[in-house]
């Protein structure tokens, strides 16, 4: 992991003024497909293809949800760093954990809202961020 970060405001990016998107997977296929989906519901959508990406764009730029993938390649897992960045970044309102593991499917995870299965969690994913 990157440097550690302060908790003074001063190291804070500001508070998003519309909503914004992170999309944190490291299959190349999926977040040019969220971002297709979901580009009128979002002022702005990043991506980035792990943890160390995510947790610079995040320092930089205010986001409102994030699409997090259960595996990252960089770090434990994708809901450890979930959980982090939602105590880090207070602008966060809303993580999804992308997973392809059912058995995450009813967990109740710290940071996350919501648990959303591989492939076929797709529509109801991008129902959940429309909203």
């Amino acid at each position: 992991m990157g440097p550690a970060m302060t908790d003074s405001p001063s190291h804070r990016p500001s508070p998003p003024a519309a909503r914004t998107l992170l999309i944190v997977d490291d299959e190349p296929d999926l977040a040019p497909m969220f971002r297709r989906f979901l580009k009128r519901h979002f002022a702005e959508i990043f991506e980035a293809t792990g943890a160390a990406q995510a947790s610079e764009i995040l320092a930089a730029k205010p986001m409102t949800h994030l699409i997090v993938d259960a595996s990252l390649p960089d770090c434990e897992s994708g809901q450890s760093m979930a959980e982090q960045w939602r105590s880090q970044f207070p602008s966060i309102r809303y993580v999804a954990l992308f997973s392809g593991s059912a058995s995450l499917r009813d967990a109740r995870l710290p940071g996350v809202d919501r648990v959303f299965i591989k492939p076929e969690g797709f529509d109801e994913l991008i129902a959940a961020l429309k909203a």
